[in-house]
């Protein structure tokens, strides 16, 4: 694997023609988590790291950003209120979790990709709300 390791990959740096390989290897095999992450970059959402959460000690998939990164301004109301998404601010990075079964994951992650391509909504108070909580 050329980009699915342990060290961050900026996305800057993978060269046009390896895009899908990197999405595919960073995605580790979840079509859900392969679709968000080619419309976030799509969409210049540049991302840190990510996981699929469907084996090993980690079962939560997430997606990491850097906090300049607006994403949780295209999350929709169902994301904000579902108790199986969680979003946190960690020092200068931001993080979206998603738990539940591999297929509960799968659904998550393409409503968020969907929010994404719906755009921005308004919904600061709701964002501030859900970032205080942990799953």
């Amino acid at each position: 694997m050329k980009y699915n390791h342990v060290v961050l990959v900026d996305l800057d740096n993978i060269p046009k023609d390896e895009i899908k390989l990197a999405l595919k290897e960073f995605s580790e095999g979840s079509f859900g988590l392969e679709t968000c992450l080619s419309i976030m970059w799509k969409n210049n959402l540049k991302t840190k790291a990510c996981c699929a959460g469907e084996y090993g000690d980690y079962d939560e998939a997430y997606i990491l950003m850097d906090e300049k990164v607006d994403l949780f301004r295209y999350l929709s109301e169902d994301l904000l209120n579902n108790d199986m998404v969680a979003i946190e601010k960690i020092y200068d990075k931001q993080r979206i979790s998603f738990c539940g079964t591999i297929d509960e994951k799968e659904q998550l992650l393409k409503e968020l990709a969907n929010c994404i391509i719906a755009g921005k909504k308004n919904h600061d108070q709701l964002v501030q709300k859900k970032v205080k909580k942990r799953l």
